[in-house]
């Protein structure tokens, strides 16, 4: 007796060509990048062979549209679809089929969607510039003639710092002294200091071991029947990564770089400091978690010695490491109004686990290279094999569909690591601060 298929099982799908050839017109398109999919569809990048313009094609198996009511929907998104024309809605640009797929080929919206970034808790930099110049006006206030919208720096003008002068050029590089101490520093008084207010205390790591708790206890890593690729999602691709580091911790602290190359360092006092990607601006995190903002040639005094290590650190990544996750391109629009920061680390026989502060979880492993990152706010693990070659998959989707050997065999890693070192070292850390 046959056994009983799973009803999330997928019959696999002939694979797509990678030129598409509309049957009528003679035109061809080269198909790029794997986008996402959805209920039917599955969309890539595709490419006008003539004139190289870049659209985004969704392509529907003729296997999925089997029923009379599936080819009338199908149908009908088309006719609908290709009689708007609005700047804010997807544009039409035609389709095509053959005996296999259908195709259609729209305008490529390069963005990441409203959903997306608010899952990742992203604040969008590009704020009208009186949201960050003019205190809000109430509607309680509105009526009353004698309530004046005042510029924030003259509401704020006994607590603005010198440091928040806005500076052009780097302080050039100074060699790194001999015995410098890394002493707890207090920022002066006149720095801005703001509370942490991460959405977790464990920023989200509890989150994550109970997203792998689902994947590993679901037994579906081990199924006989892996569907990897119904798992991936390259939605949830990380917006921030750790692309480079170094290990100085016998003697001052872990460097590191951002994939939109901010460099940051952990010290070993447990202070922290980060030089954004502008290369001018620095934010200093002390033991207690306050925050204050300088710039590369006015800074805090007591600061000079973590600054010069922070431009050591700099230099010498720039010099002499690779970027891990090249490949990985960020999208238009990715720009941080608030950098995520290193929050923790450790060191084992087997790889470096990098924890940032909006919850991505790093793992870089020294044998073979390869890496995964985790974000439990998207619900995602990214793998990047030992030729850079990467792929997002979503948790959910591994308890249906399975993943390979490499990337179950680092999950559950992962998952025993978190459980029995980090959220114990996040603890002892939480206790040490109070």
């Amino acid at each position: 007796m046959a056994s009983k298929q799973p009803s999330d099982f997928r019959p696999k799908e002939k694979e797509l060509p990678a030129i598409l050839i509309d049957p009528k017109t003679k035109k061809q398109y080269t198909r790029g990048r794997f986008l996402g999919k959805g209920g039917f569809a599955k969309c890539y990048e595709l490419t006008d062979n003539v004139t190289k313009e870049v659209f985004a094609g969704k392509i529907v198996s003729k296997g999925l549209l089997m029923k009379q009511h599936q080819k009338e929907k199908m149908s009908q998104e088309i006719t609908i679809h290709k009689s708007l024309n609005h700047k804010h809605i997807v544009g039409f640009v035609g389709f095509f089929e053959d005996n296999e797929n259908v195709y259609i080929v729209l305008e490529l919206c390069r963005r990441r969607s409203l959903m997306e970034l608010h899952k990742r808790r992203y604040l969008p930099t590009r704020l009208p510039v009186s949201c960050l110049t003019m205190a809000p006006r109430y509607d309680s206030k509105v009526s009353d003639p004698s309530f004046v919208r005042k510029p924030l720096v003259d509401l704020n003008s006994k607590q603005t710092p010198k440091s928040a002068i806005a500076v052009k050029k780097n302080t050039p590089l100074a060699p790194v002294p001999e015995g410098a101490e890394m002493k707890n520093e207090v920022p002066e008084k006149e720095a801005v200091k703001v509370a942490d207010t991460s959405d977790s205390n464990d920023c989200y790591l509890s989150e994550l071991l109970r997203q792998l708790d689902r994947v590993v206890e679901n037994k579906m890593l081990d199924r006989p029947l892996i569907q990897e690729d119904e798992a991936e999602d390259p939605a949830a691709v990380p917006m921030i990564w750790i692309s480079k580091w170094v290990d100085y911790s016998d003697k001052y602290g872990l460097g590191y770089q951002l994939c939109d190359n901010s460099v940051g360092v952990v010290f070993n006092d447990s202070t922290k400091i980060v030089l954004l990607a502008d290369g001018e601006n620095i934010h200093y995190i002390d033991r207690a978690t306050n925050e204050s903002y300088y710039t590369l040639k006015h800074f805090a005094d007591k600061l000079s010695k973590k600054v010069t290590l922070l431009k050591y650190f700099r230099t010498y990544m720039n010099e002499h490491l690779l970027k891990a996750g090249a490949s990985m391109t960020p999208r238009d629009g990715d720009d941080l109004s608030r950098i995520p920061h290193l929050r923790t680390w450790l060191r084992t026989r087997s790889a470096i686990v990098l924890h940032l502060t909006n919850g991505t979880l790093q793992f870089n492993f020294f044998q073979d290279h390869t890496k995964i990152i985790l974000c439990p706010l998207m619900g995602a693990v990214t793998f990047l094999d030992d030729k850079q070659n990467f792929r997002t998959l979503r948790l959910s989707l591994i308890e249906k569909y399975g993943c390979s050997r490499e990337l179950s065999s680092r999950l559950r890693y992962a998952r025993s690591l978190i459980r029995e070192r980090l959220i114990k070292k996040v603890d002892v850390e939480q206790v040490a601060d109070t």
